[in-house]
């Protein structure tokens, strides 16, 4: 074997070894945000400003808040079917356990779930008529809109729009909140999922190896 032949033969072995070592996805098929969760970054505006952003991970009843990059803070895991959470300190290699949080406090009237049905939505709320927008693009997804008044028939009603994108197993990525005002629809509060990865590994939701409990 030639010098160059060993080198290669050494770069395939290494990458074959790094490939094994990678966790692998328990669930089979292609990435889906219904089977295989997602990640993305939140930002939530109020009045069109600014006042949180953060970046979540979702898969089935698993969730996962975390500062944006180049940020610090704590990590917030929780199961949202036991109801248990834990937070996390990268810095310190720590985790505690603490109260769990309505993911609706996080994200007030968001749909996190892929699988997001007008109709049942309008069902939750009592209602039987919505108001069906035309499909808009938004952060790189054509995206189904959905306007819900809070209250049906009343001309000042505030309104609630859902934009849903069919090519990620309809998950909501955008919720817009609006007033009427002088009989003008004006955008009240947001919250917008941007750039959404598809697959969130189990890892993300459990203590890391070597964290100490605190």
């Amino acid at each position: 074997m030639t010098l160059c032949s060993r080198r290669a033969f050494t770069a395939l072995l290494a990458g074959a070894l790094a490939l094994s070592a990678c966790e692998r996805d328990p669930e089979k098929g292609p990435l889906r945000p219904k089977s295989h969760g997602y990640r993305a970054h939140v930002t939530v505006k109020d009045h069109g400003k600014v006042v949180s952003e953060f970046e979540i991970a979702v898969r089935g009843d698993r969730f996962r808040k975390e500062p944006v990059k180049g940020q610090r803070g704590p990590v917030l895991i929780q199961d949202l079917s036991s109801r248990k959470a834990v937070e996390l300190d990268p810095e310190a290699k720590t985790f505690r356990e603490v109260p769990f949080v309505p993911v609706d406090t996080i994200l007030p009237s968001h749909p996190l779930s892929p699988g997001f049905s007008y109709f049942e939505e309008a069902r939750r709320r009592g209602v039987t008529e919505y108001a069906r927008e035309s499909d808009t693009i938004y952060a790189g997804h054509v995206c189904w809109l959905s306007r819900y008044e809070d209250r049906p028939g009343e001309e000042q009603s505030p309104t609630t729009t859902y934009w849903a994108a069919p090519d990620l197993d309809l998950l909501v990525i955008r919720v817009d909140r609006e007033q009427r005002k002088d009989g003008v629809l004006v955008l009240d509060a947001s919250t917008q999922l941007t750039n959404v990865r598809i697959q969130a590994l189990p890892s993300l939701f459990q203590v890391p190896k070597g964290y100490a409990k605190r």
